[in-house]
């Protein structure tokens, strides 16, 4: 009897004993699978980093193409005020020659008044 009770209670150990190996191997497994999710983790982690650090590169690329740009339009506009006042001087230009061409008009009538009656002073005296 005392044989069949050690029997059975080295039976029980045994199994005990695989169940615990079974809940430590689990446990192992557990482990392994946490460091690789972790490793995975901070792969993901490096990887999220180098693109904001892309990220934060463009921008600054963008920041300086923006002022560059902006500087463009600046010197655009400035251009752009020099033909206006350029514009504004020729036309006071064209309306200052068109004033004098209007001028040398009348003038041009009154010689062509004078000449006349020059002729006809001249006529007289061919007589």
């Amino acid at each position: 009897m005392v044989a069949d009770e050690v029997r059975t209670l080295a039976e029980q150990t045994q199994e005990s004993v695989r169940e615990i190996t079974q809940m430590v191997g689990n446990l192992v497994n557990y482990a392994n699978d946490s460091t690789t999710q972790m490793e995975d983790t901070e792969e993901q982690i490096n990887m999220g980093s180098n693109l904001l650090t892309q990220t934060e590169t463009t921008f600054i690329q963008i920041a300086h193409y923006i002022d560059g740009v902006a500087g463009a339009i600046q010197d655009f506009s400035s251009s752009l005020n020099d033909m206006n006042e350029m514009s504004t001087s020729v036309s006071a230009a064209a309306q200052e020659q068109a004033a004098s061409m209007g001028e040398i008009a009348l003038n041009t009538d009154g010689l062509a008044s004078l000449g006349k009656e020059l002729q006809e002073i001249a006529a007289r005296f061919i007589l």
